[in-house]
């Protein structure tokens, strides 16, 4: 059984088709539940029970086919139902600025039901910009908001996945969708940790099983024989290209959400992987300084400016951007545990973080509440006084 992490526009149906073209894998892709009923549609279900079904899908193939999953749980969510099984888990990366752009068109083309150009979707943020039209400028805000949540769901993933697991795996998008060397790698790595599943997770009686998981040469003709892997991209491919393009919101909500991420250590951390970011973020996160103050304008004049953290089109980056979870927190001893535990002890903290600010604000409306009750009191305290000493007089 295993599960590869990512948050989308990382080839992954592309992957999820070749990996189920393999005689011995069933791979999934964007499920959150499996149903009994072939009939029925998908649902919300919990990590556990989808872990589950795995398991029993497996018992229900004679212990003679694997199943998985890629896209649709969250890190947090889904790596200790993984490893609880001893599965494997592996992630999928690319680099931020060319997947945020890949997924912020593919959103924008959800919504649309055509896929628009890169100057149709900015259009709206320059336009709102220089002109008082309300409908342009919601449009803008509505891009940036947009933006910023898949900026958050991106830097926040890959900060758990390059913090928590080992390189080995985290496969690469730009390399295996072309490399078959590097396919192979990744194959190999996913296959060892699923009969290392396999040994752990009990076999059906009489039914012990005989998954190989071969990486043949003629399944690799088959995964490289497909063609373009994603037909529908437009646009410029390189990073600066791409950079330049984008307005200046974009650019601060990317800068934003890096520095809850650490900053330079997270710029360290994709620097790790081979992903250079534009000097300009570089420069903006290591003077602590907007991207006004960066010089990183370098698309049409008329897109909206940043000043003071604040867009001319009156959109808040510090509104718009949320405070995220840390990237890494260390739990005790973790430092002496099995690599394989480290997404967990991570999860944990995590868990532990959210549950302290949780309950240092349920803390706060206590004594908020108490202090208000005490006041009350006092005030009738005081009218009660004060009608006494009337009565007396």
């Amino acid at each position: 059984m295993f599960y590869i992490l990512t948050c989308g526009s990382t080839a992954s149906v592309w992957l999820s088709r070749v990996l189920s073209r393999h005689p011995e894998i069933v791979c999934f892709h964007g499920l959150r539940s499996i149903p009994s009923d072939p009939f029925a549609g998908p649902s919300e279900g919990s990590p556990r029970d989808f872990v589950r079904t795995l398991c029993q899908l497996h018992n229900n193939a004679q212990n003679e086919i694997v199943f998985g999953a890629i896209h649709g749980f969250a890190a947090t969510e889904i790596a200790p139902e993984i490893i609880a099984i001893d599965g494997s888990l592996t992630a999928m990366i690319r680099h931020p600025v060319t997947r945020l752009n890949s997924l912020f068109h593919r959103v924008v083309e959800v919504s649309r039901g055509t896929l628009p150009t890169p100057s149709d979707i900015f259009k709206y943020d320059k336009e709102a910009g220089t002109h008082s039209d309300d409908n342009n400028r919601s449009r803008s805000h509505d891009y940036a908001r947009l933006f910023n949540e898949l900026c958050q769901n991106v830097v926040n993933e890959d900060a758990f996945i390059h913090a928590n697991m080992e390189a080995s795996h985290i496969f690469k998008y730009e390399r295996i969708v072309a490399d078959r060397a590097y396919f192979r790698d990744c194959f190999e790595t996913l296959a060892d940790g699923c009969r290392r599943a396999i040994r752990f997770h009990p076999r059906q009686p009489g039914h012990p099983g005989s998954v190989t998981l071969e990486c043949s040469e003629q399944y690799l003709d088959y995964a490289f024989g497909r063609g373009r892997i994603n037909r529908k991209s437009t646009g410029p491919g390189s990073v600066s290209d791409v950079f330049a393009m984008w307005p200046d919101a974009f650019k601060s909500i990317l800068v934003e959400n890096l520095r809850h991420q650490g900053g330079r250590d997270a710029i360290a951390r994709y620097a790790g992987f081979g992903y250079e970011l534009p000097e300009a973020v570089k420069s903006a996160l290591s003077q602590k300084a907007s991207l006004a103050n960066s010089g990183v304008a370098a698309h049409p004049a008329n897109a909206p400016a940043v000043h003071n953290g604040r867009l001319s089109s009156a959109i808040s980056i510090d509104a718009v951007v949320r405070t995220l979870p840390a990237a890494k927190v260390q739990a005790p001893g973790s430092e002496r545990s099995d690599a394989r535990l480290k997404p967990l002890f991570a999860v944990i903290d995590a868990e532990r973080a959210t549950h302290a600010a949780q309950l240092g604000e349920v803390r706060g409306i206590m004594a908020r509440e108490r202090d208000a009750f005490i006041a009350r009191i006092q005030e009738l305290d005081d009218v009660l006084s004060a009608e006494r000493a009337m009565f007396i007089h």
